[in-house]
């Protein structure tokens, strides 16, 4: 089968190819890495956990990966605009779980006092 021209135009110049959909490319996993200034590891988990888009020719772990720089861009601006906003609203959670937790250790200490009355009146 005879090479495309084209596509071994596009294949020297993947690192700094521009679509006409997304704008610049970036073709692997390290140029995605290097982008966001995160290790290669890192950003394979945020793929995974936290939706980061990357793109893939044919599905499935282990094959080639490209991503677009400005959906990079806007993934990461939209996930630090989120835990800005997480982090300015106070930790609702942890005032709800103290009341519990009081409750849970009364709770248990009702249940021991009762069976060692029992106990004690079963005598």
């Amino acid at each position: 089968m005879p090479k495309d021209d084209n596509f071994q135009q596009i294949a020297t110049e993947a690192p700094t190819m521009h679509s006409e959909f997304g704008g610049r490319v970036l073709r692997c996993w390290k140029d995605i890495a290097r982008h966001l200034d995160v290790s290669v590891r890192t950003v394979q988990r945020w793929e995974r956990e936290f939706g980061l888009p990357i793109r893939r020719v044919c599905p499935g772990h282990g094959k080639p990966v490209h991503a677009f720089v400005a959906e990079l861009d806007a993934w990461r601006t939209r996930v630090e605009a989120a835990t800005r906003v997480r982090s300015e609203q106070p930790d609702r959670l942890a005032g709800e779980a103290r009341p519990l937790a009081a409750m849970t250790a009364v709770s248990s200490t009702l249940k021991t006092i009762a069976a060692g009355l029992i106990g004690w009146i079963g005598k």
